[in-house]
């Protein structure tokens, strides 16, 4: 049974210690919301939008509630859980705070978490071994082999800047970032189940901290130019480059992937893009499925007509059979005034931006990193090609709604 808010403790300790299988436990797939299963005496699966799993525990001393992390599934199972929250309840009887103001658990070193971490990772079944093997030997070296023997816990912003600063200093811009990137993903575990108490990696800001290498020809808008260039794009005639410069911005895929979009491609608001049509080697390529949010669903409703019965969603203005031009977006552009400083590509670096960007109340980050590279199809994320589609596009899902919401609002001048 699931419930959005605790119920009493009193109601809690009298649950059934059976009301929650490893059955269930299995089969609980993320929703729109966080929601929590009950597993008796105040603990609980809790299953987060992103299809993370964790058991808590809610209980009460000297008259004040307070919730305990016992760890996250499936690395902890549920009889494993059982049996924390049967030691943590004996604590209780004996009037001790199992977890008691500002302490963590006991010290562990870097390089403990981090195999404690891949454990997690690879339980998931998402991502393939050599994917995991990158995370583990990137962190091992760039982090590891300066902070490794450290305790996990006392390791500040300034020591896990220096260590990245390394990088930095060998002008690998790119890998510092990605390195730092997967440092917030470690320590934010870390935090959830009481390792530590703050994330050193997300009070680094990447754009400040580390150099870039001269970027050409993709250029984009800053986030802070959104507004103005939508309301401009508005007010174009309505035609095929105006839709596929809409579309660009709404799924962040790739120029020629939208070009070769076929209406046979579409299942209701997902979009199926071919193997054949991703980008990379032959033997590496996969198929890439894009969430479509109510706003790309309501664009291909208004393009039917303009597509004069062709296969192609965006088909030359001139032969049916043939999609739009290379450029078509492109021109588009110029004509409104942004040349070398928006491209059709460029919509895929403000979606990451916006991304990367967005943290919840508590400020740790909204989107997984790897949901990000995930939705921009980059062959680095070297995500599964067979995987449960059911856990993996929900939450690319919800973040693809958020950002078209976003957009819709910086149009609107919000």
């Amino acid at each position: 049974m699931g419930y959005l808010k605790d119920p009493p403790l009193d109601t809690l300790n009298q649950m059934a210690t059976t009301a929650l299988t490893e059955s269930a436990c299995k089969s609980a797939l993320p929703k729109e919301k966080d929601y929590k299963l009950a597993g008796g005496y105040g603990m609980y699966l809790f299953v987060t939008r992103s299809g993370g799993k964790i058991f808590r525990m809610n209980y009460k001393i000297d008259g004040k509630f307070k919730t305990i992390v016992l760890g996250p599934y499936p690395l902890l199972s549920l009889r494993a859980a059982e049996k924390k929250r049967d030691e943590v309840r004996l604590k209780l009887v004996n009037k001790v705070d199992p977890q008691p103001k500002e302490v963590v658990k006991e010290a562990i070193s870097f390089t403990q978490l981090l195999d404690l971490y891949m454990r997690h990772k690879a339980s998931g079944g998402l991502f393939t071994p050599k994917y995991l093997l990158n995370i583990r030997n990137g962190l091992a070296m760039h982090v590891g082999n300066y902070l490794g023997e450290r305790n996990f816990a006392s390791i500040t912003r300034a020591d896990l800047l220096g260590a990245l600063m390394n990088l930095n200093s060998a002008n690998k811009f790119s890998y510092a970032r990605k390195i730092r990137m997967w440092c917030v993903g470690l320590w934010e575990w870390a935090m959830e189940l009481g390792y530590c108490v703050s994330n050193p990696a997300a009070m680094i800001n990447p754009n400040v901290a580390f150099g870039a290498k001269p970027v050409k020809g993709f250029a984009a808008l800053r986030l802070s130019e959104v507004p103005e260039f939508l309301r401009r794009l508005q007010n174009e005639r309505l035609q095929t480059s105006v839709f596929a410069c809409r579309m660009l911005a709404l799924t962040w895929v790739r120029t020629e992937e939208l070009r070769q979009m076929k209406w046979e491609h579409i299942e209701g608001d997902l979009w199926r893009v071919p193997a054949s049509q991703m980008k990379g080697e032959a033997d590496s390529k996969r198929e890439h499925l894009v969430p479509l949010p109510a706003q790309a669903l309501q664009l291909l409703e208004v393009i039917k007509p303009y597509s004069r019965n062709s296969l192609f969603v965006f088909a030359s203005d001139r032969d049916i059979k043939r999609p739009m031009t290379q450029n078509c977006v492109l021109d588009l552009i110029k004509r409104m005034g942004y040349q070398q400083r928006m491209t059709g590509h460029g919509w895929r670096k403000v979606g990451s931006t916006w991304a990367n960007e967005q943290v919840n109340g508590d400020g740790i980050r909204k989107y997984d990193p790897d949901w990000i590279e995930m939705q921009l199809a980059h062959q680095d994320g070297s995500v599964r090609g067979i995987y449960n589609s059911a856990e993996y596009l929900q939450p690319r899902r919800l973040m693809l709604q958020d950002y078209a919401d976003w957009l819709d609002k910086a149009n609107e001048g919000l």
